[in-house]
């Protein structure tokens, strides 16, 4: 079976959002992110860009997958194969993927699904379709069914090197941490943990307060790109020492004795029904177990 050659990473559909001035920061401190998370764990790792895409290209394809669907700022991502951007190679490639790693044959249809980007002078995406569709079809006669295949193949052909792949694995989205300014987070139960996540998830680093480790452990485990300061204390204590932080305060749980004029305290979670914050923090305590 060929082996994974690149981890295809996209870049949450946020930061599009933002102006032409503050993207390529964002999309700096993602890429940052991304090097210090796989850092973290010991995978080695050569990282390349361009404004939409971090290719990453590592022995450790599954660990590294793993490490950075916890990255904020990743909308997905997806183990590639690799080829150089020409008509013979990009067939020969999936080719011998339909053959070796996805079994086709008679008994199975596939799609393929075809994305261009940058110049491309040899093909275009109909005549790479083609070409690259009937040599599957040659040489495992399995059928094509652009409906409802039981195999899609992703072709995604840019300039200087071709990527395919067979799955997207989905990322945690939001803003890369670190882009939005640091907050207090008091975290003394589970709904707290859920509104220090969720501001995260917008790009604020945390300056943590609890008397709880294991509530510190889950953050930390997502807390990456950035040094996350944890205060052990009791909750009285805390709460004059958030105060005295002057930043906004985070807090998941009854907050009227953080009343003051000149304190902002968020609650992202107020809105949300019991059953739904309790399905969050069990994903967010489960999926921050060390691997």
């Amino acid at each position: 079976m060929r082996k994974y050659d690149c981890l295809l990473v996209r870049v949450s559909g946020e930061l599009s959002l933002k102006s032409e001035q503050v993207k390529p920061k964002f999309f700096e401190r993602l890429v940052k992110n991304v090097r210090k998370a796989l850092d973290r764990k010991g995978i080695k790792h050569k990282i390349e860009t361009n404004p939409s895409r971090i290719f990453v290209y590592t022995d450790e394809i599954s660990k590294a997958s793993k490490t950075l669907t916890k990255v904020f700022g990743i909308s997905s991502l997806s183990p590639c194969w690799t080829c150089p951007s020409k008509l013979e190679n990009i067939s020969l490639l999936v080719s011998d993927i339909a053959i070796e790693n996805l079994k086709l044959d008679e008994s199975k249809s596939f799609a393929l699904r075809v994305r261009l980007a940058g110049r491309h002078r040899e093909f275009s995406w109909k005549s790479l379709a083609d070409e690259v569709g009937g040599a599957v079809k040659r040489v495992t006669n399995s059928k094509v069914d652009l409906t409802n295949p039981d195999i899609e193949i992703f072709i995604e052909a840019r300039s200087r090197r071709t990527y395919v792949f067979t799955k997207k694995l989905k990322g945690v989205g939001g803003l890369p941490l670190g882009t939005g300014g640091k907050a207090c987070a008091l975290v003394y139960s589970h709904l707290d943990v859920v509104a220090a996540w969720l501001i995260m998830r917008r790009g604020n680093s945390l300056v943590v307060f609890t008397d709880n480790s294991e509530y510190e452990d889950i953050l930390r485990q997502w807390h990456i790109g950035e040094r996350m300061r944890v205060k052990f204390m009791d909750y009285e204590k805390a709460l004059k020492e958030a105060a005295k932080a002057k930043l906004p305060v985070v807090k998941g749980s009854v907050f009227s004795q953080l009343y003051s004029p000149s304190l902002l305290v968020l609650n992202p979670i107020i809105c949300f029904s019991a059953k739904r914050i309790e399905k969050m923090y069990e994903k967010i305590k489960n999926f921050s177990k060390p691997l």
